[in-house]
């Protein structure tokens, strides 16, 4: 027996793909402007152009080897929380197909007989036909009201 909504593909927890891809693109650009920032530096530093002018010239891309250095660090950054999140979302999706599984077990296994109390869903929003969709969060609410 089937006890829940149409299936859909949404979910509602967050996509750990999109957060792993998102990681990803995060850490190319950290290296790929890394790169640039090392270019950078190597050719400003030639000696061939000396002077106040080039002094100054050379001040101001090591300082914008600094900054690039700096956001190519904070991408690196950013790409191990993007990776931290997309584990944390696997998770709690995990988590919520558990709990899914537990309750239509419970729910499939119910089966009333006469001169039995009412099924332990009445009186709750939830019952047969009416149950979240897949890794919906609404899932841990409709396990505390059957008390699993």
């Amino acid at each position: 027996m089937n006890n829940r909504k149409d299936a859909t593909l949404q979910t509602p927890v967050g996509d750990a793909t999109a957060l792993d891809q998102a990681a990803s693109t995060c850490r190319q650009r950290g290296s790929e402007i890394y790169s640039l920032a090392s270019s950078l530096a190597n050719e400003t530093t030639s000696p061939s152009w000396v002077g106040p002018r080039a002094d100054r010239f050379r001040n101001d891309m090591g300082a914008m080897k600094h900054n690039l250095d700096s956001i190519a660090a904070e991408l690196e950054t950013l790409a191990s929380q993007f990776l931290a999140l997309a584990r944390e979302v696997e998770g709690e999706m995990n988590l919520l197909q558990k709990i899914e599984q537990d309750v239509l077990q419970f729910m499939d296994s119910f089966e009333p007989l006469l001169d039995m109390p009412p099924p332990p869903w009445q009186g709750t929003p939830w019952g047969p036909g009416h149950l979240p969709g897949p890794f919906d969060p609404a899932w841990k609410a409709v396990a505390k009201a059957f008390g699993l």
